[in-house]
């Protein structure tokens, strides 16, 4: 039911605007679902479909929440968005000509939308940062739609 949401909204989705959207939705099915049930149940004094019915619109509203506050609790603990790999970005940067080598990276959300990368490179010395750090945000935006970077550039020393 929640994929309907993705048809439907065609704007910037955020956690705000589906959850939003699923509650709307699910208060119109649970309303259509009640007048249905009080038609069979007027006719046929099955009094038990009511429950049937609760069990059924409540299973949908729990497992539509419980996405909504696994990706809320991933935002509000700034873990690794689920589809990023910090191992293969890692892997990808370091293809690039001037750096060395990358450690301290962080990769976080701070809404549904926004990507946040943060890390320290290991360039040569005669590296120019200015445009090393273009070359990365720009690796980034167009791979992996990261649009916030804090990159620390360190020099190596070249023997």
């Amino acid at each position: 039911m929640q994929y309907l949401y993705f048809f439907f909204l065609k704007k910037k989705k955020t956690i705000w605007t589906k959850s939003a959207y699923l509650h709307l939705l699910y208060d119109t099915i649970s309303s259509v679902i009640v007048v249905i049930w009080w038609i069979i149940i007027y006719f046929t004094w099955y009094f038990i479909i009511d429950l049937i019915a609760s069990i059924i619109i409540s299973i949908f509203v729990i497992k539509s929440g419980f996405g909504i506050f696994k990706s809320s609790l991933h935002i509000l603990m700034q873990w690794v968005p689920e589809n990023m790999d910090i191992e293969k970005i890692t892997n990808d940067l370091k293809h690039i000509n001037w750096i060395k080598d990358i450690h301290e990276i962080h990769i976080w959300n701070i809404d549904s939308n926004d990507v946040f990368f943060s890390a320290h490179m290991l360039a040569w010395k005669n590296t120019d940062k200015d445009i090393l750090i273009k070359t990365i945000n720009k690796y980034l935006h167009d791979n992996y739609e990261i649009h916030h970077t804090s990159l620390q550039i360190e020099t190596l020393k070249c023997k």
